[in-house]
């Protein structure tokens, strides 16, 4: 009786084990989006301080 009850808990430990590794991968992947995301931005920002700038140039001569 305490064998089965002892595999039992074992078995729940494992799926809760499992269960935390999928919430840890999808938490990665979110983060992964949001760098993502924040790296795009970024790149808009630079690519709208160099259009300035170059207007800017073309105004000036």
């Amino acid at each position: 009786m305490a064998k089965k009850l002892l595999l039992l808990l074992l078995l729940q430990l494992k799926l809760l084990l499992l269960l935390l590794l999928l919430l840890l991968l999808l938490l990665l992947l979110l983060l992964l989006k949001l760098l993502l995301l924040l790296l795009l931005l970024l790149l808009l920002l630079l690519l709208l301080l160099l259009s300035q700038q170059s207007t800017k140039l073309n105004f000036s001569s």
